[in-house]
């Protein structure tokens, strides 16, 4: 039965019928010459007979149902198990072990989006307290199904479906509203339809009187003989991560005399953190305002999952939808609740009617079977907000320039625009929060300025690995495949976000140290670094600060949450508490990219450029009248622009009159006098004077005092970082070479128990390589002793046998996935690395040709999207326990799909090796596909099996036409360097 969205929906099938076909080449791509599915490799590319396929399928769309039937057998997604995967209607054993393979590929090899498992209103309705009950209400019609409905398991796809039909049917309106001032249409809004808060949930379906109240969580560790109680009721453990450390503490404190409890767990003020509200139907009995920092994870998580449920202060200003390379912004409501005390309940879609209407659209009884999907109207939603927004992402230049006005900002100037707009009642929300902060801001001291974001470094046992994540959204640790998983969504959302917004980043420290080697982060970091100009920062957290951003569904299930520090007028180090300037925030993990944010400052300048200070006195003495004299145009008199010693002056003759200096604060700026003044380099101890001379420097910094010049960055040049476009500064290794210590060599190395394998592009623990090599030396296939180093030099026949070996090996499984799952990264840089360094093109033709690489192009991601990896893995668990096939005849196919992916991944790798990769469609997609032929230029600085040994990164690269001492600007630097500097 059609509803209102037939017509579109016979469109988005008909494209996805398409698409099926396209995915189906996908497949055949990593499993060698279509040895799973029987068909016949074609080396990529669609030939007439499978264009005629897809053209068909087209045409078979006509029918949505019929369509929606096609497309999921053709993802090998007929329904919502591996089992009715398996059992597909075909007859025979072979037919059912080819789709157990099918499902396996689908599953760890395939990270494109799409979904084996629907979310039905069965789904949606399965915590009423019986099936029966379920079934029950929903022939009575919407409103009874919904009307003892709680809670739900959370799934993406239903906020999305719901609220994208909302704004689709209301689309004039929300957005008119996101361009407008404050009064306007403002979706409703809680944090339960926008993050995974489902540990709440068994809480808030029990009964009144079964409640836990604010005692339970607002403690280091959970009270034993409840928790018990609890996980018996709930029939499920409430956490499972470091279980028997917490439980067994909780147990000795109760059966010990030799411990105070106190001092391991010690009493805390419960109402200073939560307000217990156990007669409420819709409240776990617990709501939590304020975290207790060192609480055990499991207890903080719900505690913190608790204040986003029902703290008003955790409510963002607005949620920005991103379509492809636009987005749609739209206020939300500043009431995350409906009614007060046992009336109380969250505004979420199961109470402030979203949910009701979706469904009451469709039909008047429910159908438990009725999907939802997000998709079909999304098709429909998208359109509109490219239609009607800028659309920025096709418009991206390979060099993009920058200018020196973006990285100063007249915030004093900014604020007083601001606050006449205020006078005429044309302030938007997100303008009034920034305002506010601009004023905090302007008439803070550096050295007052409290930290702003609060990691999660003091809960209990995560002190090593909680820094990495934000506070509010903390819900324990995760394990490092869910990590890197999450860090790959959460840079392509972010980089996303950047094009969609016209906004200017790239990448910086670790994060670009990483893209270097092979467009991806290193492994084992815990977060990602971007910079962007000051002008940028400020344009961001004037229109999008305290914004929840939903990603793309046709890329991810993310759901995140920019926030922009208060103090970003303040851009010197001060007090050190704010290095950071924003924060892109994963709301499911905490995990987040730190941004900050790059302006002229009074900073003292970096030592590696106190020549450009000796310059500046140097033409200040042949020309003294035609250098200008800049001023900080954010100085505020007697705060901002003075140091602390002056600060210090000024408070002790204020307190003649006044007599408001405590002992307290008088040590305090004692303590803080000596500051690093540069004063023989600047010739001054001024703060203005230094902002005038790195003015004319050129010379930018961050709060952490990492300096950079407008030479080093711009022009800025377009890239790929984990598969999404991305700019990298002009010269990366001379900045990298300032902060680290870059070896010379792009090869095999070492660092820190972390090793780079170059012919799989990848770092990898060095045990598991020593593995490698030990499964290698244990062929019978070897032609010769492997020598210790001999991993460094690996010949063909050696890096066959590590293919075979590394695809074979249980321990090293989900290396061998995370190598095929990043080769075509990892091609596409390696050769982006060999058109980079060839001295023998001239700049011109090189930019030309680099342009034409980069663009129009698409990739996978390297990572399954953390939401749909977890539904295909309990998938798998459910099929594993119930089905009668031996599991060693699982293993026996999962060992030969992987065997086949190695052999396709050799093939690849002799491909490139011979130059005769195919760049359209082998290393990302590109349509249009490039008229270059691009195998025939660049430094082949690696070569598979041939060559190893380089000295690629011993400076940045030069093109025929230019010189490293122009690009370094190395004569001016050796001309204003003194003997002095120089030691």
């Amino acid at each position: 039965m059609q509803d209102h969205r037939g017509r579109n929906a016979v469109w988005f099938l008909t494209i996805a019928a398409v698409l099926v076909t396209l995915y189906s080449s996908f497949f055949l791509f990593w499993t060698d010459h279509g040895a799973v599915s029987g068909g016949s490799w074609n080396g990529g590319r669609l030939n007439q007979q499978q264009q005629q396929a897809a053209a068909a399928a087209a045409a078979a769309a006509a029918s949505a149902a019929e369509a929606l039937a096609e497309a999921r057998f053709g993802a090998g997604t007929v329904d919502a198990s591996v089992g009715s995967v398996i059992s597909d209607g075909t007859t025979g054993v072979a037919s059912k072990y080819r789709q157990i393979q099918r499902f396996l590929f689908d599953w760890r090899f395939n990270t494109s989006v799409f979904y084996l498992r629907p979310y039905t209103v069965q789904t949606l309705l399965a915590r009423l307290p019986s099936a029966e009950e379920a079934g029950t209400e929903a022939e009575t019609g919407v409103e009874a199904a919904l009307s003892k409905l709680k809670s739900y398991d959370y799934d993406p796809r239903l906020s999305t479906a719901v609220y994208f039909d909302y704004i689709n049917d209301n689309f004039e309106a929300v957005a008119g509203a996101s361009a407008g001032a404050d009064g306007g249409a403002t979706l409703p809004f809680n944090w339960y339809d926008w993050s995974d808060l489902s540990s709440l949930n068994d809480f808030i379906d029990l009964d009144p009187e079964e409640k836990m109240d604010c005692s339970f969580v607002v403690r280091k560790y959970f009270p034993l003989q409840q928790l018990k109680k609890l996980e018996s009721k709930f029939g499920k453990k409430l956490f499972e991560h470091d279980r028997m450390k917490s439980l067994g503490m909780d147990a000795f404190l109760d059966n010990t005399k030799l411990i105070d409890p106190q001092t391991v767990d010690p009493a805390v003020n419960v109402d200073e953190h939560c307000v217990s509200n156990q007669q409420s139907a819709y409240s776990p009995g617990f709501m939590s305002f304020k975290l207790l920092n060192w609480s055990r994870p499991e207890v903080y998580n719900l505690q913190a999952r608790s204040r986003l449920y029902s703290d008003p202060g955790t409510q963002p200003i607005s949620i920005t939808f991103l379509s492809n390379q636009s987005a749609l912004q739209i206020p939300v409501s500043t009431a995350n609740s409906i009614g007060e005390g046992e009336n109380w309940k969250p505004n979420s879609m199961l109470f402030n009617g979203l949910l009701g209407t979706y469904l009451q659209k469709t039909q008047k009884t429910l159908n438990l079977q009725q999907e939802f999907d997000p998709r079909p109207i999304w098709s429909q939603l998208s359109s509109k907000i490219e239609s009607t927004t800028s659309s920025f992402g096709n418009k991206l230049p390979y060099r993009l320039e920058l200018n020196e006005s973006s990285f100063e900002f007249n915030a004093l100037g900014r604020y007083n625009e601001l606050k006449s707009l205020e006078d005429s009642g044309n302030l938007t929300a997100h303008q009034r929060h920034y305002m506010d902060a601009l004023e905090l801001s302007l008439n803070t001291h550096y050295i007052d300025l409290p930290k702003y974001f609060e990691e999660a470094s003091h809960v209990t046992d995560m002190a090593h690995l909680g820094h990495h994540y934000d506070a509010r959204f903390f819900r324990g640790g995760l394990d490092q495949e869910e990590v890197t998983a999450r860090l790959d969504s959460i840079i392509r959302a972010w980089l996303n976000f950047a094009v969609a917004n016209d906004l200017t980043t790239w990448l910086a420290h670790g994060t670009l140290y990483g893209w270097l080697y092979n467009g991806l982060a290193f492994t084992w970091d815990g977060d990602h670094d971007v910079q962007m100009p000051i002008r940028d920062l400020n344009v961001m957290a004037e229109k999008f600060n305290q914004s929840v951003i939903v990603e793309d569904p046709t890329r991810g299930n993310g759901r995140y949450f920019l926030d922009v520090g208060t103090y970003i007028t303040s851009r010197g180090q001060g007090n050190g508490n704010n290095n950071i300037d924003a924060r892109f925030i994963d709301v499911d993990s905490g995990l987040y990219v730190d941004i900050t944010g790059l302006s002229v400052s009074a900073q003292p300048i970096a030592d590696r450029f106190d020549w450009l200070v000796n310059k500046y006195h140097e033409d200040l003495k042949e020309n003294p009248d035609s250098l200008p004299y800049y001023k900080d145009p954010n100085v505020v008199a007697n705060v901002s622009g003075i140091t602390v010693l002056d600060r210090l002056k000024y408070e002790l003759e204020l307190n003649k009159t006044e007599g408001q200096l405590t002992r307290s604060r008088h040590e305090y700026l004692s303590k803080h006098i000596r500051e690093t003044t540069k004063e023989k380099v600047y010739l001054s101890d001024k703060l203005n004077d230094r902002y005038n001379i790195n003015k004319h420097a050129q010379a930018y910094n961050c709060r952490n005092r990492h300096f950079q010049t407008l030479f080093e960055l711009s022009p800025l040049r377009l890239t790929f970082f984990h598969g999404v476009p991305a700019y990298v500064p002009n010269l990366v290794l001379k900045d990298l070479n300032a902060e680290y210590k870059v070896p010379i060599e792009n090869g095999y190395q070492c660092y820190e128990g972390r090793c780079y394998v170059p012919e799989l592009r990848a770092w990898f623990p060095l045990d598991k390589v020593q593995r490698m090599v030990k499964l290698i030396e244990k062929n019978p296939n070897l032609k010769k002793p492997l020598s210790e180093k001999a991993i460094s030099k690996l010949e063909r026949n050696e890096f066959e046998l590590l293919l075979m070996e590394f695809s074979q090996d249980p321990e090293l499984e989900p290396f061998f996935i995370y190598a095929v799952n990043t080769f075509q990264v990892g091609a596409f840089r390696q050769r982006e690395l060999e058109l980079t360094y060839d001295s023998k093109i001239m700049g011109s033709e090189k930019n030309l040709f680099l342009s034409e690489f980069v663009k129009n192009r698409y990739f996978n991601p390297v990572k399954k999207d953390p939401f749909q990896q977890s539904l295909e893995a309990s998938m798998w668990n459910d099929f594993i326990e119930s089905t009668d096939i031996p599991y060693s005849k699982i293993e026996d196919l999962w060992k030969q799909l992987k065997s086949k992916v190695a052999r396709q991944m050799l093939k690849l790798n002799e491909k490139y090796a011979n130059k005769k990769l195919d760049w359209a469609y082998e290393a990302g997609s590109q349509v249009p596909e490039s008229s270059f032929n691009f195998n025939v230029k660049g430094e082949r600085f690696f070569i598979m099996g041939k060559k190893w040994n380089n000295r690629l990164f011993v400076r940045d690269p030069v093109d025929l036409d230019s010189s490293i001492t122009q690009q370094y600007h190395l004569k001016d630097e050796k001309k204003y360097t003194t003997k002095k500097d120089a030691q």
